[in-house]
Order: C-alpha cells, then sequence, then structure tokens
C-alpha cells in the first residue's frame, strides 16, 4: 500500500487535526504567528465565498454561509472588533444604501472626469475598469 500526500496550505478549524486523526489521516499543521493568521481568514474567506457560489442546493448553501459567518466571527475576534459594532455599521449602510432586495444590477456608469470620486474609481481597474471609446 502506498501513502499518497496532498498539499492544504490553507487555515483550518481547530478541531480538523483531531478529527482527521480519528479518521485515520496525518496532517502536518503548525501555529500561524499573528500576522499569518489574520492574513489565512482574508485567504480562507475567499474560500468560502468561492464554495457559497458552487453550491447545488439548500442545505449545502446553508452548511457553506455557515462557514463564512464563522470565519467572519474570527476575523473580528482577530482584529478586536465587536459583532456588534458590524452589525451596527451594516445597519447604518443599509440605511444609507439599501439592501439588496429590488435585485438592481448596474452594467455601466459614467461620471465627469472632475467628479470629486473618480479617484476611487479609476484606483480600482479590475473592479470598475474603463470602457474606452469602441470598446
Amino acid at each position: 500500500m502506498s501513502i499518497i500526500r496532498f498539499k492544504a496550505e490553507k487555515l483550518i478549524r481547530d478541531k480538523m487535526p483531531t478529527n482527521l486523526h480519528n479518521k485515520g489521516i496525518s496532517a502536518a499543521t503548525k501555529e500561524l504567528s499573528s500576522h499569518e493568521y489574520l492574513a489565512q481568514l482574508k485567504d480562507k474567506l475567499v474560500e468560502e465565498a468561492q464554495e457559497v457560489f458552487e453550491c447545488k442546493d439548500k442545505q449545502e448553501l446553508i452548511e457553506e454561509l455557515a462557514d463564512v459567518l464563522e470565519v467572519v466571527r474570527a476575523i473580528s475576534w482577530g482584529h478586536q472588533i465587536a459583532l456588534e459594532e458590524v452589525e451596527a455599521v451594516r445597519q447604518q449602510k443599509r440605511e444609507k444604501r439599501g439592501g439588496f432586495e429590488n435585485k438592481t444590477y448596474c452594467t455601466t456608469f459614467e461620471m465627469d472626469e472632475t467628479h470629486p470620486d473618480i479617484g476611487y474609481y479609476l484606483s480600482k481597474p479590475h473592479v470598475y475598469p474603463v470602457i474606452h471609446e469602441g470598446n
């Protein structure tokens, strides 16, 4: 019998090394520094968001949303931010900007080059690429 090794290179939940061991799986782990931990939590949030995107049914979606919330909780804890503070800001943003219930999708927008917000959008070309004439 030969052993097959898989690369993981990711943050895992606290009980996973024991759970894997109990299933006969050997995992090499290390404790991260605080800086590494916070960086890996952001990677984990992207991973879990991708898994939400890939869900095939309601139960799977519930599971993945729970994972996203756990990562958000950990990021908040790691930065010493109370979830109540996050929730208060969420509510403020909802009051000012609304939620997502209206299902509004923006295809393009335009503004004068002297608009005070132009710098924000130009600084994020990966999110807001400029559409040049003829494109």
